[in-house]
């Protein structure tokens, strides 16, 4: 005599289970090659759809016990729990190159298979968003996840420029030299701006722009709490503070100048160099300066010629009491050559510096 088959389950009965599912395991995450998975996987269908009646009788019973239908939601890892994911895999493997896993697991294990394919395609993200991070677009990194993930020895791919070196100092490669040499390339540049205030697109002395942003980056990332710097690490925090570094280096996209704040920092460059205001296009103490006053003659410019312009007449006047001129005058030109002639002093302590990290 044959085995009666089994009463199917009922809607009620699946629903049930789905609740069960969630509290033992923490997430909706049902495998799909079950037969739960496969009741779950015809309720996102009629919910594509919009079925009528799907839509006011059983999809506000499953939103209502906390069932996301957008995959993405109910899928979601924190970047943190994939962060500490990458750092242990690092740690066990002493590589971050994590290889495209199989369609499917060894042990058949399809669920398996597919969240390390999802680890495999957030770690090959992380790449696309730090050249985001670079060119100053939308990207999820910040300076503070950028210093987390080199604290635990990982290493982006540089960008997809064709061979072309790109203009941003974070972009360039930062040697690996001495942290001494660092020390004295800061002091000579103290001694020639008064100030540590270092532009991140600053390129010379092996791009101690870009040094001075990973520094500064990885400095807010320990005193935020996300990292924690070895002893040696914190010493040589120590060491530049009293030297007078204020660990404020970041790119133009992490620490936005209003307009306001470039004045403010104008009027320092004027009491810095007998008051004048006429700061050099490629002021190498901080280039943003130099094309923010470019920028205003532009917009000035715009103004007088009856086309739109940024520029308002209280920043005009803001301006002008401070002694700005509006026209390029003879001589402009080569003060800019001469900051260029500095910075070749800058070039031949580089050449005296060696490769090794201390």
């Amino acid at each position: 005599m044959s085995k009666p088959k089994a009463k199917p389950r009922s809607w009620e009965d699946r629903l049930e289970d789905l609740r069960k599912f969630r509290e033992e395991n923490g997430s909706y995450n049902v495998p799909r090659n079950t037969s739960l998975g496969e009741w779950l996987h015809n309720q996102r269908t009629l919910y594509g759809k919009r079925d009528t009646r799907f839509m006011t009788r059983k999809a506000p019973r499953m939103i209502e016990m906390g069932y996301k239908f957008d995959l993405r939601e109910n899928n979601s890892v924190s970047w943190d729990d994939r962060y500490q994911q990458l750092a242990e895999y690092g740690r066990m493997n002493g590589h971050f190159d994590v290889p495209c896993p199989a369609s499917v697991s060894d042990d058949g294990d399809a669920e398996a298979a597919e969240e390390r394919f999802k680890f495999y395609k957030w770690v090959n993200r992380l790449h696309n968003e730090y050249r985001a991070y670079q060119k100053g677009t939308s990207s999820k990194l910040n300076a503070e996840r950028i210093a987390r993930l080199k604290s635990v020895g990982f290493r982006f791919k540089g960008p997809k420029n064709r061979g072309r070196p790109s203009g941003t100092g974070l972009s360039n490669p930062v040697p690996k030299i001495p942290f001494e040499k660092r020390i004295q390339q800061l002091q000579a540049f103290k001694a020639d701006t008064g100030h540590l205030d270092v532009d991140h697109n600053y390129k010379h002395c092996s791009n101690l722009g870009g040094w001075a942003a990973d520094v500064s980056a990885q400095y807010a990332s320990w005193k935020s709490g996300s990292t924690r710097p070895t002893e040696d690490a914190i010493a040589r925090f120590d060491q530049l503070a009293r030297l007078g570094f204020q660990f404020n280096c970041l790119p133009y996209y992490e620490s936005n100048r209003s307009w306001e704040d470039h004045y403010e920092v104008l009027l320092k460059f004027k009491e810095r160099n007998n008051g004048s205001a006429r700061v050099p296009l490629k002021y190498k103490a901080d280039l943003r300066l130099g094309k923010w006053v470019q920028s205003q003659r532009q917009q000035y410019k715009l103004l007088k010629e009856g086309k739109k312009s940024k520029l308002t007449d209280e920043r005009i006047q803001k301006l002008e009491a401070a002694g700005f001129e509006w026209a390029l005058l003879p001589g402009s030109t080569q003060d800019d050559d001469e900051e260029d002639d500095e910075m070749e002093g800058y070039e031949e302590e580089e050449n005296k510096i060696g490769k090794e990290e201390i």
